[in-house]
């Protein structure tokens, strides 16, 4: 099913580093969980990545992830309680990038025909918490989250997968996002693509993709 029947375009985007800061490497929230739980932050930050495939396609709750790599570090089991506490710690480390949010709201108006559609490596709850306090969720037609597709971004099935879920071709879709190695996986793969640098909205870059993928679907 396409994500709308007009859409001659789909804009795919990222989060961290995009719309907001990267919470674990950019805040204080590793700090901050290994203060309370009394656990190194490196170790912390390694353990995590080890199992980010884990909690971002969704077949673990990160607070599952973080309730092992706790009780293997020594450290007492968590409680309903700390993860209510983790989810308003994570909320408070999370910045929103404003300029990107306009942005979007602005391509909704001058582009009516670009679906936009939310290309995240998420934890579930972790994209629940940022959107209950920012409504990210709101700027999209879709929401393309590692949890929701079960893959995650470079695997060339995630973009494929994505592609079958708006019911588009990859040649019709544009990759927004900060981490090269990400936008190479997608341009092999067909996809028009434009890097965020510092946080910086590429207006000009990402207005000439749409005009190219436009160009080129009038022509079929």
């Amino acid at each position: 099913m396409s994500v709308t029947s007009r859409s001659t375009v789909a804009l795919l985007v990222d989060a961290g580093g995009v719309l907001f800061n990267n919470v674990t490497e950019e805040s204080r929230f590793i700090e901050i969980l290994a203060a309370r739980w009394k656990i190194g932050q490196q170790d912390l930050l390694v353990a995590l990545d080890s199992l980010d495939a884990a909690y971002e396609t969704d077949s673990e709750d990160v607070i599952d992830v973080l309730r092992k790599i706790v009780c293997a570090a020594g450290g007492r089991s968590l409680t309903d309680g700390d993860a209510r506490w983790l989810e308003e710690t994570y909320g408070e480390q999370v910045t929103s990038i404003a300029p990107a949010f306009e942005a979007l709201a602005a391509i909704r108006v001058d582009h009516p025909t670009v679906s936009l559609v939310l290309a995240n490596n998420e934890a579930r709850r972790w994209d629940m918490v940022k959107n209950a306090r920012f409504g990210h969720f709101a700027l999209f037609d879709r929401i393309a989250s590692s949890w929701a597709v079960g893959l995650v971004k470079p695997e060339p099935e995630y973009f494929k997968a994505v592609g079958r879920m708006i019911g588009m071709p990859l040649s019709s879709t544009i990759l927004v996002d900060d981490n090269p190695d990400v936008l190479a996986e997608a341009g092999a793969l067909g996809m028009r693509t434009v890097r965020v640098i510092d946080r910086v909205w590429p207006k000009h870059e990402l207005d000439e993709a749409i005009a190219t993928v436009q160009n080129i679907e009038s022509t079929r």
